[in-house]
């Protein structure tokens, strides 16, 4: 349909600079100089057919642009469903403009992901909050680094407890040689052992130390789950937020849309004034606007949730829808659970106070134990630094075989009599850092096997024992660095915990506030809201006697929405500051997301 309009010239230009994206819905029609005429006609807002409009040629190549967008986002939906049903994840890579496989980086999980992507988000269905918290936890890599980390540290605490026992080390050898006498073999083998003894405790604070970097690690795991089942919930609920504000704004514009198209009859038989088709067509376009901002949000919100769920850019997602709205006002038992704290008796039985969130939170809070974990750690480092300035003793032993014979007298030589090729060592090894000098103390007791010249001489091998005693002058000052380093760790992570404290307490209360005051806030949108149908509905007895004009009632229409859209905002609040609250705490199901019930 097609109708003739009186309107003022800059009204489109003022509409399509703020509003480039409203060229989808509604087509302006011009003369060549680029201003609306007073008896210009335009086309129906509920119209696609562009095709005989009269644009400006900057317009119509931005209406082109904007088809071909449409057009190359619907060419990429049928070339995911393709995909799904019949192409192949290498084709995806090289040919899909939206996904991003950079060339010589070799990433082999790469098609993996991309195609449970796509799996995930199959023809765009819904998914329900605890499928995208599960998917986050499964996909997201600081928590898979986070969960290798604990793996890692669970290594050094065998590491740091393999250090305490004694070492072995077995070694074999087979000589070759000559000398004045000829050619001669020879073979031996050997075991030598060595056991720590006294080493001022660094040994067992290593192990002590490492152990409690597991733990860390582990919190620090648990630390970065919260995190992440917070950050999937929120954007899930800012992404279900948006989906019910746009269907407030396009409900709303449908009807500014029909009585404009009123008002442009009413005008044309001159039963309204000029300055009420105005006021129409003003609150017309601001529709127009809020609806295409609506568009928007939802957008970024959906990209939000992708990125969390590690999703490409053409997973389409859409949330599950939890509550609705005229049905909610109804519901007597949300409506006395939201003031449960404000009675008495068993309604305030159940609920928490503030110091019982801040309790929970000492003991449930991964952030805390996190730097309780480091702050032993670092104890524990600090005691193994002042144990190096303490003697250090090791046991030492040896034992084996060797023998060498002429090769004129035995070419090929087996070993024989333990006794008579026996070798062995037993001994004390000891060091100690005596102001930055290494003093060193050893005692031996050895008994080589004869080799042979000693053989040929008629000998039984060599027995020594030697007392060997050296100084190092300055040689480990690095200590004295080593040692103070340590102690400045420990004053650090002890800071650190206590700005956790104050961090855990502050997140706690601001969360509880925030859950506090979005359930005020519910309680008082419930009432207002119900007061606003009201004065619509009187708005709309009021038109129906021609008692009011037509944008007097649009405007009841739209504050009606206005609250509408205020109270899926509030509800979104609520949703989110318990989940908040739950991170706050560091317990994941305190307080169920998804029920609206306080």
């Amino acid at each position: 349909m097609r109708t003739k309009i009186k309107i003022l010239g800059g009204l489109f230009f003022l509409f399509s600079a703020i509003i480039p994206g409203a060229s989808h819905s509604q087509q302006f029609s011009m003369d060549d100089s680029g201003y609306l005429g007073r008896e210009q006609e335009v086309q129906s807002p509920m119209s696609e057919d562009f095709s005989s409009t009269r644009l400006l040629p900057e317009f119509k190549q931005e209406m082109r642009r904007r088809e071909q967008e449409t057009e190359s986002a619907n060419g990429r939906a049928h070339y995911i469903k393709d995909w799904v049903h019949g192409g192949t994840i290498d084709e995806t890579l090289k040919s899909h403009p939206l996904i991003y496989s950079p060339e010589g980086l070799n990433l082999p999980d790469r098609k993996k992901q991309i195609e449970s992507a796509f799996l995930f988000s199959l023809n765009g269905q819904t998914r329900p909050l605890e499928e995208c918290i599960q998917r986050a936890i499964e996909t997201h890599l600081p928590l898979e680094i986070a969960a290798q980390r604990q793996r890692i540290s669970a290594t050094r605490i065998r590491v740091a407890l393999r250090e305490l026992f004694p070492e072995l080390e077995l070694e074999y050898k087979n000589d070759k040689g000559s000398n004045t006498t000829g050619t001669f073999k020879g073979r031996s083998w050997r075991v030598n052992g060595r056991q720590p003894i006294f080493r001022g405790g660094q040994l067992w604070n290593a192990f002590r130390e490492e152990r409690e970097n597991f733990k860390s690690a582990a919190k620090e795991h648990d630390e970065t789950l919260n995190e992440v089942i917070f950050k999937v919930s929120e954007a899930y609920l800012n992404l279900h937020r948006a989906q019910k504000i746009l269907i407030e704004r396009s409900e709303i514009n449908k009807i500014a849309i029909r009585w404009r198209d009123v008002s442009l009859q009413k005008s044309r038989a001159a039963l309204i004034s000029e300055v009420e088709r105005l006021n129409v067509e003003a609150i017309y376009y601001e529709q127009m606007a809020q609806l295409e901002i609506a568009r928007q949000d939802i957008e970024i919100a959906r990209l939000e949730l992708q990125h969390w769920l590690n999703l490409e850019v053409p997973n389409e997602i859409q949330v599950a829808d939890f509550y609705d709205l005229p049905t909610l006002m109804k519901d007597e038992t949300f409506i006395t659970s939201l003031g449960a704290e404000q009675g008495g008796g068993a309604a305030r039985e159940n609920v928490k106070s503030l110091d019982d969130y801040i309790q929970l939170a000492y003991v449930s809070r991964p952030e805390l134990e996190l730097n309780v974990h480091r702050v032993k750690a670092n104890q524990y480092a600090e005691l193994a630094e002042r144990g190096a300035w303490l003697p250090n003793v090791d046991l030492i032993a040896e034992v084996g075989q060797l023998f060498e014979v002429a090769t004129h007298i035995d070419s090929a030589p087996k070993f024989g009599s333990f006794g008579d090729e026996k070798e062995y060592r037993f001994g004390i090894e000891g060091n100690y850092n005596f102001l930055g000098s290494t003093v060193k103390a050893e005692y031996d007791n050895t008994h080589n096997a004869p080799n042979l010249t000693s053989f040929a001489g008629g000998g039984e091998g060599t027995t020594r024992r030697e007392t060997t005693f050296s100084i190092a002058l300055l040689d480990n000052l690095e200590q004295f660095a080593d040692t103070e380093e340590a102690q400045v760790e420990t004053k650090e992570a002890i800071q650190e915990l206590q700005e956790a404290e104050k961090q855990v307490i502050e997140d706690v209360k601001n969360a509880y506030y925030d859950y506090h005051k979005a359930r005020l806030e519910l309680i008082s949108l419930l009432r207002r809201l119900d007061h606003r149908e009201r004065l619509t509905k009187l708005a709309e007895v009021r038109l129906e006697k021609n008692e009011i004009q037509i944008s007097e009632y649009l405007q009841s229409l739209i504050d009606l929405t206005s609250d509408r859209i205020q109270m899926h905002r509030s509800i979104s609040d609520f949703f989110i500051a318990k989940a908040r609250l739950n991170r706050a705490v560091g317990i994941q199901n305190l307080l169920t997301v998804e029920d609206l019930y306080a």
